[in-house]
């Protein structure tokens, strides 16, 4: 780059002073960076103690089959902004974090005539090396890279290992020490660890970050498909099963529930599940005649079939969000419709000047794909909401000091007011319509068995594995354990013997409490319409 640059400034002897001004000008960037790398203090073998700084306790995902060992005294911290799987959260300060980049994604190139295309990036070390280096060109202050392209061999499985010094252009703003690793687990799938910490604790935090990555152990992708494989076909039997019946049977009508945070009430969840038919829209509409504030919703969608209606109000950090979630299904044919509208206000914001509205709609039915009929799901969105936007926007259990940001993007982002469409074709196994997700924690078996199926996950947009496990409980009732993908965390939700939702608790301690209009009238002091 150096070189480079004093060429081009050689190719114009009419430069020549502006040239000893730039070249003196690098120089001493060059000088200053080179002192800052130099007082760095990374350790000479930070793999030599690996019981110093680990625990014997592995923490394991499902997909890979990958398990790591995890620090000592680190308080762990699932599904957060970032789309990471797992964060670790040491004491002194250092963060850790565990993602999967997989398969092949988007990156949009612009032409020189002002036009975009598209085209398919395959996951691997290469190509996100190359995108971290890019995202880290763009950062504000002085980027440093202290050590290159570190080697790193587990088996099979090869990577890397790069580490930057942050410096913010702020005088008084700290630097950082930020770290990557990239280990490429099959053809499309890289495992990105990512490392952050005060410049003062490089030394003890390196040596836990280097000893995790070598402490990464993957099973084959044989082991891994097979478990796979029988939780599918656990899924596939339930659902050949499954009959109309099952699904009214545990269909409830208006439930409260109480949403809670480290014990405070933060805002309150309606649920709907039911059957529509031509004798439910009659009676709806003379009840509406008579009152005109009546709820709408799902109810104009005048299509008999199942239907669920869920609508949250949530409150924290001065924001204010609003969801309205609602589906309805055709039994016995590939015909759904959902939408999915999220609100956000600011509570110091009276004009709502930096309000926005999410909504999210979608079909399943049959349509020319590939000139053929196929059942697919179809998906239009309007507007960009920032990844995982209910756990960022109230900041559950974060760090606000806690960066982390590479390689992903910034979820400080506000509707675009773009609108995407998307359509798959319906996966062959296993697929759960958005009802019948609603649904099935209720619908499985009081016997301890596991469960994946196929779904759409509203975050991604995207289809994905759904799993679910039971676990019977001595009054009765069970426990089961989801995951909306298989890469989160387990969400628990816990059903009394009669198949009533008692309580669902979220990785991050956020809970749903079943409650009465009493007790919200008491708690909100607002008196929820009928």
């Amino acid at each position: 780059m150096l070189k480079q640059t004093v060429d081009s400034f050689r190719g114009n002897t009419q430069s020549h002073h502006l040239y000893l001004q730039c070249f003196t000008w690098l120089m001493l960037l060059m000088c200053a960076s080179c002192t800052l790398a130099q007082n760095i203090d990374l350790p000479e073998d930070p793999l030599a103690e690996p019981g110093r700084w680990l625990s014997d306790e592995r923490w394991s995902e499902l997909r890979y089959g990958l398990s790591i060992r995890q620090p000592h005294d680190a308080r762990s911290v699932p599904d957060t902004a970032q789309g990471d799987v797992i964060r670790w959260a040491l004491n002194d300060g250092t963060r850790i974090s565990l993602s999967f980049a997989r398969g092949a994604y988007e990156r949009v190139f612009k032409n020189p005539d002002g036009s975009a295309n598209t085209k398919l990036i395959p996951a691997n070390v290469d190509v996100l090396k190359k995108h971290i280096t890019d995202e880290l060109k763009a950062v504000a202050g002085q980027v440093i890279n202290t050590r290159t392209d570190q080697i790193v061999e587990l088996d099979d499985i090869g990577g890397v290992i790069n580490y930057y010094i942050v410096k913010p252009p702020q005088r008084d703003a700290e630097s950082y020490f930020y770290g990557v690793a990239l280990l490429q687990l099959d053809q499309l799938s890289v495992a990105v660890l990512r490392l952050e910490c005060s410049p003062d604790k490089i030394a003890q935090s390196v040596s836990t970050f280097e000893c995790m990555v070598n402490s990464v152990q993957v099973q084959e992708a044989k082991a891994v498909n097979q478990r796979l494989h029988g939780w599918l076909q656990n899924a596939e039997q339930l659902l050949a099963d499954l009959t109309q019946e099952d699904r009214l049977s545990v269909m409830r009508d208006d439930r409260l529930y109480r949403v809670l945070e480290n014990g405070k009430d933060i805002g309150y969840t309606r649920i709907w599940q039911r059957y529509q038919d031509k004798s439910y829209y009659k009676a709806m509409k003379a009840k509406r005649a008579k009152n005109a504030s009546q709820l709408e919703g799902i109810d104009r969608f005048e299509i008999e079939g199942n239907a669920v209606l869920v609508q949250s109000r949530l409150e924290g950090q001065g924001i204010v969000l609003q969801r309205l979630e609602e589906a309805i299904e055709t039994p016995g044919k590939p015909t759904a419709y959902w939408q999915m509208n999220n609100t956000l206000q600011y509570k110091n914001d009276p004009k709502n000047l930096r309000a926005g509205t999410w909504v999210e709609t979608g079909v399943r039915g049959v349509a020319m794909i590939g000139g053929k009929r196929t059942d697919h799901l179809q998906l239009t969105r309007e507007g960009t909401p920032p990844r995982h936007m209910v756990e960022y926007l109230l900041e559950r259990e974060r760090d606000p000091e806690r960066k982390l940001r590479y390689p992903s993007a910034d979820p400080r982002s506000y509707p675009s007011g773009e609108v995407v469409e998307k359509a798959w074709p319906t996966p062959k196994r296993a697929f759960l319509s958005p009802v019948d997700a609603t649904l099935m924690p209720a619908l499985l078996p009081n016997e301890d068995k596991t469960y994946t199926f196929s779904a759409y996950h509203p975050e991604s947009t995207s289809i994905d594995f759904r799993l679910m496990r039971v676990k019977p409980n001595a009054d009765g009732g069970k426990t089961v354990y989801l995951r909306p993908v298989l890469d989160m965390a387990e969400q628990v939700l816990v059903f009394d013997a009669k198949n009533e939702l008692v309580s669902h608790t979220y990785p991050d301690g956020r809970s749903l409490k079943k409650t009465t209009r009493q007790e919200l009238a008491r708690i909100w002091g607002v008196r929820l319409r009928d």
